[in-house]
């Protein structure tokens, strides 16, 4: 029994990859994101000042991050 439970407990540790999916964000040219669950929409992002904005929450990314952007 005991190692039964060990080989269904393997079979689905390794199989957790096959259920995950990635999701491929989209920006419109008014800067909202398409493809976000609706837990977190409404979600826009400003190109020209580097914030981003998920609901209530706002982040603005640091120089050293926004480099990365350009």
């Amino acid at each position: 029994m005991k190692t039964l439970l060990i080989l269904i407990s393997f079979l689905f540790l390794t199989d957790s990859n096959l259920l995950h999916q990635d999701t491929i964000l989209k920006v419109d040219e008014n800067g909202e994101i398409i493809g976000l669950p609706n837990e977190f929409s409404p979600a826009k992002f400003d190109a020209s000042t580097k914030i981003l904005r998920i609901r209530n929450r706002i982040i603005v990314f640091p120089k050293c991050i926004t480099d990365y952007f350009e």
